[in-house]
C-alpha cells in the first residue's frame, strides 16, 4: 500500500467508523450508496469482508488498521452503560431489547418473504423499500420506533434468516 493510498484509506475507515451504524464487527451502509462504495473499497483493500451490499464485516487486518494505523479504539472496549447505546446522539434500545420486534415481524410471512428476497441481494434500491416498509409496520405495534431502532430490527433479521439459510 502506497503512502497515499493509505492517507486516503484512513480517512475512509475514520468516516466508516463515525457515520456508519456498527454492530460488533458489522457495519451497515444503511443502503446509501456513499456508505455502500466505502464499504466495498475497504473490502478490496481487505480491510473489510463484504455480506452483501448493504453489510460487511471488518477482518483482523481491517481491525488492525483501524486501531493501529487509523487510531480508532476498539468498541468492544468502550464501555456502554446500562441496556441501552448511543448512536449518533440518540439513545437506542439494544439488539436483545428489539429482538422481540424482529420476532413479531417474522410472523408477517408476506413482509420476511420480501425481506428474505432483497437481505442478501445487490439492489440496494429495492432493499431500502422493504427496510421503510419492516419500521413502518414495526411502527403499528411500536410507534416510538426510532431509525436506528429499525436498522437493528433489520440486523435481527438479517441474522435469522442468514443462518437459517447458512450465510452465518
Amino acid at each position: 500500500m502506497t503512502e497515499r493510498e493509505q492517507k486516503l484509506l484512513i480517512a475512509l475507515v475514520k468516516m466508516v467508523s463515525r457515520y456508519l451504524d456498527g454492530h460488533g464487527d458489522e457495519v451497515d451502509s444503511i443502503s446509501e450508496s456513499a456508505g455502500e462504495h466505502a464499504l466495498e473499497a475497504l473490502a478490496d483493500f481487505g480491510l473489510m469482508e463484504a455480506l452483501n451490499t448493504r453489510f460487511a464485516r471488518w477482518t483482523e487486518e481491517g481491525k488492525r488498521f483501524r486501531g493501529d494505523v487509523a487510531g480508532i479504539p476498539d468498541r468492544q472496549a468502550i464501555p456502554v452503560t446500562g441496556n441501552s447505546l448511543q448512536l449518533r446522539g440518540v439513545v437506542t434500545r439494544s439488539l436483545e431489547e428489539l429482538a422481540p420486534l424482529a420476532a413479531e415481524v417474522a410472523t408477517n410471512a408476506d413482509l420476511l418473504k420480501r425481506f428474505e428476497d432483497v437481505a442478501f441481494g445487490d439492489d440496494s434500491r429495492r432493499t431500502y423499500e422493504v427496510a421503510q416498509e419492516i419500521n413502518a409496520y414495526v411502527r403499528t405495534f411500536y410507534p416510538s420506533l426510532t431509525e436506528p431502532e429499525g436498522l437493528k430490527v433489520q440486523l435481527v433479521l438479517d441474522d435469522m434468516i442468514g443462518r437459517r439459510k447458512g450465510k452465518f
